[in-house]
């Protein structure tokens, strides 16, 4: 069994500074008009990640909800150079891909499942608020959920080239299909290393890699029982009951 006392967020004066950053890109990621500003509040090349007039698809959804994957295994499948704007994880960025009519991926996993895995990823998120900001952002995102194609984490992460035959089928698009194969799995997952590796660093990379990894149960199994205590019980309860909405209405 884990144990639920090993895992201790961190806390500071840079943790803090991190959180004001962060709630600022939060506060400001529900209108397209301020994405140019939010691209200087994100890391990891963010300006890399602008819809384009050249953009062909945007991939996009709540941190951790397998947009990783969905993003490499879609580029590893491609026998051309696909324009793919993906990783902005702000419900601007579907608007803005609605508005242009770029056909858009979103990606939808548990909100606990979801918040857990980020706030391991990037300790200086508080679990509860990840719950909370997982909430406004699907809420946000849940008009135009007739215009994009909604994505499960076990969908796009179980047979991702049955959500490709359905990406076309919504858009008219003509991608080309992932054969959800042990190779190409590995393939995919190499992918994500290697990517981790370079944006967190071998020293992180065992928190931050975007896909499992057993080293990280004793964290996660503390913060979910920081999600099971009475206090956040209404919160979890609110984003399930709008995640079953969202799944149930596709």
């Amino acid at each position: 069994m884990s144990d639920t006392t090993a895992y201790t967020p961190p806390s500071g004066p840079r943790v803090q500074a991190r959180r004001v950053i962060r709630r600022a890109h939060e506060l400001l990621g529900d209108d397209p008009v301020f994405l140019p500003l939010q691209r200087h509040l994100t890391p990891e090349n963010a300006r890399d990640r602008a819809i384009t007039d050249h953009t062909e698809l945007v991939i996009e959804g709540f941190p951790r909800s397998g947009n990783t994957y969905a993003s490499k295994a879609f580029a590893l499948s491609q026998r051309r150079c696909v324009v793919v704007a993906s990783h902005v994880h702000l419900p601007a960025q579907v608007k803005l891909a609605v508005r242009r009519a770029v056909p858009t991926m979103v990606l939808v996993r548990d909100p606990v499942d979801a918040a857990i895995s980020m706030a391991i990823a990037d300790p200086h998120h508080r679990v509860e608020r990840l719950v909370h900001y997982w909430t406004h952002y699907h809420r946000q995102v849940q008009p135009l959920v007739g215009k994009v194609l909604l994505v499960t984490f076990t969908e796009a992460t179980t047979d991702f080239g049955a959500v490709v035959d359905r990406l076309n089928a919504r858009f008219g698009t003509d991608f080309d299909r992932f054969e959800h194969s042990d190779e190409n799995v590995a393939r995919v997952f190499a992918a994500i290393d290697d990517k981790q590796r370079v944006v967190h660093g071998e020293a992180r990379y065992r928190e931050a890699v975007a896909r499992p990894d057993a080293s990280r149960d004793d964290a996660r199994a503390a913060l979910a029982a920081r999600l099971a205590r009475p206090e956040a019980v209404e919160l979890v309860a609110r984003a399930r009951a709008l995640h079953a909405e969202l799944v149930g209405n596709r």
